[in-house]
């Protein structure tokens, strides 16, 4: 939905930002991840960006969501603690 310039709820337009955030945290609470406050995911939305991946359209213009877990070890005999593991997307904005 971040990457299409028309949707049901934004008109003719990309999504803002909160738009996207508000369905990438529908999406992990439907897995039952916390999305806000201590040991939630956070979620860093980048819209726009040129990013040359692609060589013949050096104009494109990409959508970049990184996502941030925090995952607790409960290992016996182990103090690994919280580790933070992340994942990121690129996606071509439809021109």
């Amino acid at each position: 939905m971040a990457v299409v310039p028309t949707c049901a709820t934004c008109g003719n337009a990309f999504p803002s930002s909160s738009t996207i955030q508000t369905a990438v945290n529908n999406v992990l609470a439907s897995s039952n991840m916390a999305t806000s406050g201590t040991g939630g995911v956070t979620v860093n939305i980048q819209q726009h960006q040129a990013l040359n991946l692609d060589p013949l359209n050096t104009n494109a213009q990409w959508t970049v969501i990184t996502v941030t877990y925090p995952f607790q070890f409960t290992l016996p005999f182990t103090s690994i603690g919280t580790v933070n593991i992340s994942t990121q997307v690129q996606m071509l904005e439809e021109q």
